[in-house]
């Protein structure tokens, strides 16, 4: 649901970012800390997302909590499905607000889960379903995921790729910020004390909804346009299935990552955790390595390299399952992670092909140039929010096909299926990106982000 919207600061001179005088003497500054700030928030939003991937591991039988190795998965999977089902409602309700109003309610939002994960936690006894319904409540950190758009739009034309970058990034590099958080606090204080890893972003939530409060511009939101939903729906079905097999092997796989290694080799929660860190960190610094590769030689080409690498790496992952190697499990399920994260960087920019393509099609049937791309570039940032929510939907359906593997099965069980089931996934989307891009030559090879305006990231 978003246009490109020309922002301006109430109460003061109007907002031209493209007047050259104007951005270096005011402009630049004011933009720069609006979007530090929305990244903030977005980095605490993704961390209170992943924060049940590392409260499992400190929720062992002796904790006084009803849990098996399956409901843990669950308590894993739950804010990811949650996240998933609210990301397209949240952006509706939300579309009115401004940027600093929406970065106010969405990081104050996230006080609720914070402190339920600290009550339910600290309470033995609680049943199952109950834990399930605080989890779930931490899906509202994955709904408002990316919030930047706003401050973003506040750049110039030139800049706003790189500023949506910016945030992406910061937001990404959350999950792999509450998994740090997680280890310290097992490192320093054993498995006694769950509900810290919660209870610090208490302080932090309130700490950055207060400053955006009183340090933000509320910029005018990005607005939808008649029409632009339609637009986007009948193309946005496979972008979004490569990105549920791209960003959901990075949040499925990212959350489920210590779990796995505690369920198939019984590895303790300290070892379990800096596992865990690993993936998440590599594939946040690996993402705009492989959207600038995406660019320079084309984001389907870039996409079935990832998705051929990450059949690679399930494949190494069925073998290491089988013999019981741990090391080479972890190692491969750490790739698994990080090159779900590298993927997703360069499967993002493949509507804008298919947008692109709407565009010729329009021009060449006689329509008007300047119309199509506009509508194009609405398309294509109509359907990025679909592509995270299915990335979202996607974690959770690995979480529950790892639950599958390793979690409702025997201790120990090598959870082959899953291996399997993963590399035949990978190999469907290899084909789905042949038949819908690179048979088409000039999508394939083509580099991304060829309309003005789109993300980089």
């Amino acid at each position: 649901m978003t246009i490109e919207a020309v922002p301006s600061r109430p109460g003061s001179e109007p907002w031209e970012p493209e007047d050259p005088l104007f951005w270096e003497r005011a402009g630049r500054h004011i933009a720069r800390r609006n979007l530090l700030l929305s990244t903030a928030a977005e980095h605490l939003a993704f961390s209170v997302w992943g924060m049940w991937s590392v409260l499992v591991l400190f929720l062992s039988p002796g904790t006084g909590l009803p849990l098996t190795a399956g409901g843990r998965f669950l308590l894993v999977g739950a804010p990811l499905l949650a996240g998933g089902l609210l990301r397209l409602p949240y952006a509706r309700a939300t579309a009115r607000l401004g940027a600093r109003d929406r970065t106010v309610l969405a990081t104050a939002l996230l006080l609720v889960p914070a402190s339920a994960a600290v009550y339910a936690v600290q309470r033995p006894g609680t049943p199952l379903w109950a834990l399930v319904l605080v989890a779930a409540t931490a899906g509202v950190g994955g709904a408002d995921c990316p919030s930047a758009r706003g401050p973003a739009a506040a750049h110039p034309r030139r800049l706003r790729g790189r500023a949506r970058a910016f945030a992406v990034r910061g937001a990404f590099s959350g999950l792999a910020g509450v998994q740090l958080a997680g280890l310290l606090v097992l490192v320093c204080a054993g498995t006694a004390h769950p509900a810290a890893v919660a209870a610090v972003y208490l302080p932090l939530a309130a700490l950055v909804a207060v400053v955006a409060a009183l340090r933000m511009d509320d910029l005018p939101p990005v607005r939808a346009v008649p029409g632009a939903r339609r637009v986007g729906t009948a193309r946005a079905w496979w972008p979004a299935l490569l990105r549920a097999a791209t960003l959901g092997t990075f949040l499925g796989c990212g959350a489920a990552c210590g779990l796995v290694l505690q369920s198939r080799f019984g590895t303790g929660a300290v070892a379990a955790a800096a596992w865990a860190v690993a993936g998440p960190l590599l594939g946040t610094a690996a993402r705009p390595a492989a959207a600038r590769y995406a660019r320079a030689r084309g984001a389907a080409r870039a996409t079935v390299l990832g998705l051929l690498a990450l059949a690679a790496a399930s494949a190494v992952l069925l073998i290491a399952s089988a013999k019981g190697w741990f090391t080479l499990f972890a190692v491969a399920f750490t790739a698994l992670v990080a090159v779900g994260g590298a993927a997703d960087g360069a499967a993002r920019p493949l509507l804008v092909a298919l947008a692109a393509r709407q565009a010729e099609e329009t021009v060449l049937g006689g329509g008007d140039a300047a119309r199509a791309f506009s509508r194009a570039r609405r398309l294509a940032r109509t359907a990025d929010g679909a592509g995270t929510a299915a990335g979202a939907l996607g974690g959770a359906a690995v979480v529950l096909l790892l639950m599958a593997g390793y979690g409702t099965a025997a201790p120990g069980s090598s959870g082959m299926a899953v291996c399997w089931a993963l590399l035949g996934f990978y190999a469907a989307c290899v084909g789905v990106t042949w038949a819908v891009w690179l048979r088409h030559e000039h999508l394939g090879a083509a580099p991304a982000g060829e309309l003005p305006g789109t993300s980089r990231a």
